[in-house]
């Protein structure tokens, strides 16, 4: 947190009349929850010993279902809980594949990515989708609406964040995801179903980038038809971090994810793919 607070007084120092216009704070407030989505799920992956790459094509993928379903006619709440559902459906078949095809999580979600997004860019043919009346419908208020210049989004992801909080660390679920990462044959003789247990893990990544989707396409009235792949790399290197200070944490994309402290756990390690990454949890 001193590094945080150190950061934020060097840019008020070095630029004052910027740092102090609040419209520059609420532009990061108003897309800040759509990255708080996607990483938080990350984390829960992460610690199982799993990295899922697709979670840019399904931010995508959602959005697009949401899109498409809104833009026919019917009503948004449908809209949403198809655009989720799909998320979902794409992380348990992501994670089915990892799981019963041992198959490296790097690689094959990686090639989910790149299936998923030539799959909206043949669907689309690279067309936006624009949604100008949704703020009509009640929904918008209460998701992206504002009270009082605030952005209602911001609450949604702040409740998020503590939902995932207590169901990574107090959860029968996030106990087991500790488990599972830490020593999947040890978890396995323990009765923990480490497949089912990872699956579900790559499902609840799928939710959080489809809410993430959604939400984007929500605050800009658009669903473009490429994924947005710099929010890709703003949420792996939120969630994994390649360096790690003597006191075991560090700070890391500090507007995006100022709440992202990682700490080194028992000096473990998580396998993702070939790849060795010193992991932690935010939490």
């Amino acid at each position: 947190m001193g590094y945080f607070l150190l950061l934020m007084i060097v840019f008020l120092i070095g630029a004052p009349e910027v740092w102090t216009r609040p419209n520059l704070h609420q532009s990061v407030f108003v897309m800040m929850p759509t990255l708080l989505f996607m990483v938080v799920p990350l984390v829960f992956l992460v610690t199982s010993g799993e990295i899922d790459l697709s979670f840019a094509s399904t931010y995508g993928l959602s959005a697009y279902v949401f899109a498409l379903i809104v833009s026919t006619g019917i009503d948004p709440i449908l809209g949403l809980f198809a655009g989720v559902c799909t998320g979902a459906i794409v992380g348990a078949t992501v994670g089915a594949l990892i799981v019963f095809g041992k198959l490296s999580s790097l690689v094959a979600s990686l090639g989910v990515l790149f299936l998923i997004r030539g799959f909206l860019f043949v669907s689309t043919n690279s067309r936006s989708i624009t949604l100008l009346e949704i703020d009509s419908h009640w929904m918008y208020q209460i998701l992206v609406g504002k009270i009082y210049g605030f952005p209602v989004q911001v609450i949604w992801a702040l409740l998020f964040v503590v939902f995932s909080y207590f169901l990574f660390n107090r959860h029968v679920f996030g106990i087991h995801i500790h488990h599972v990462g830490d020593n999947e044959v040890s978890a396995s003789q323990m009765g923990i179903n480490v497949k089912e247990i990872k699956i579900k893990a790559f499902m609840f990544v799928g939710v959080g980038a489809a809410i993430a989707g959604i939400f984007s396409t929500l605050i800009t009235y658009t669903f473009f038809s490429y994924p947005r792949l710099w929010l890709f790399a703003s949420s792996i290197s939120s969630c994994i971090h390649r360096w790690h200070s003597v006191l075991g944490w560090s700070w890391n994309n500090c507007w995006c994810c100022f709440w992202s402290r990682s700490h080194c756990i028992h000096g473990n390690r998580c396998c993702c793919g070939r790849y060795e990454w010193y992991m932690a949890p935010v939490f």
